[in-house]
């Protein structure tokens, strides 16, 4: 439909320990897995509603900055640029995209 998207991947206050992964490997590896069983190449963010931990803080101040750019925006296809950019910028750096904020 042409319509810009942002992949939340909510839950992120849930990941635990398993197999001996640490919390950013786990998060690195779930999210390719999901981001290849959509086929999605664009801007992901990890996002959870417990207010106690710092990533989850990050993760909504991350979305609220992406939303108050969209309202700004003059165009869907400005938004749509918008995202490509910072899809492009997040593959770029390698990891799972968090970084790039």
């Amino acid at each position: 439909m042409g319509v810009p998207v942002i992949l939340a991947l909510t839950k992120n206050d849930k990941l635990r320990i398993i197999h001996g992964d640490k919390e950013n490997e786990q998060r690195a590896r779930l999210t390719r897995k999901v981001r290849q069983q959509l086929g999605f190449d664009g801007v992901h963010v990890h996002y959870s509603c417990d207010s106690t931990l710092p990533a989850s803080r990050r993760g909504r101040r991350q979305m609220l900055r992406y939303f108050e750019s969209f309202v700004e925006a003059e165009s869907r296809d400005e938004v749509a640029s918008q995202l490509q950019a910072q899809a492009e910028k997040m593959q770029g750096g390698g990891g799972d995209g968090a970084k790039a904020r």
